[in-house]
């Protein structure tokens, strides 16, 4: 079973060709963690780096979406999201969140592999940091619930 849309698959993979660095956030590493709901798009951590910037600006141009015309500096711009397609399509580039270090998180990331594809995924104790940090309602009761399943795990 493949929990994943097939773009939000293949965009992955052209992260991973270009070897850009990146981690999946968001409702698609909460989901891969354990807690079931739904979500209404692919939300990607990247690391704030020009040479980084220029890999994932790769990716973005093979998937087809070159021509919407983002740059180096819209990607190094400081907490810049870019946004591509609609709900629940969308895939949005983060290059920062609340309560976590990209690096540091990046060192301790989980790989899941779907459909022959690995997937950076922010690991479980990170992904509650930025919830606690973000404070929205679903924010605070995903954190509720990963805290649940990383109690279970011990």
């Amino acid at each position: 079973m493949t929990i994943f849309d097939p773009l939000f698959l293949e965009f992955i993979e052209l992260l991973n060709q270009n070897e850009a660095k990146y981690i999946l956030i968001g409702g698609y590493a909460v989901i891969l963690n354990g807690v079931n709901r739904t979500t209404g798009d692919m939300d990607v951590l990247i690391e704030r780096s020009i040479k980084n910037a220029e890999k994932v600006l790769k990716a973005i141009d093979d998937f087809g979406l070159g021509s919407i015309g983002f740059t180096v500096e819209d990607l190094m711009e400081e907490k810049s999201v870019i946004q591509m397609g609609r709900v629940p399509y969308r895939i949005d580039i983060l290059n920062s969140i609340p309560g976590v270090d990209f690096e540091e998180a990046y060192s301790k990331c989980d790989i899941y592999t779907e459909d022959g594809i690995d997937v950076k995924c922010i690991h479980i104790n990170h992904l509650i940091n930025n919830k606690l940090a973000v404070k929205r309602d679903k924010d605070l009761s995903d954190a509720k619930a990963l805290k649940k399943i990383l109690n279970r795990k011990k």
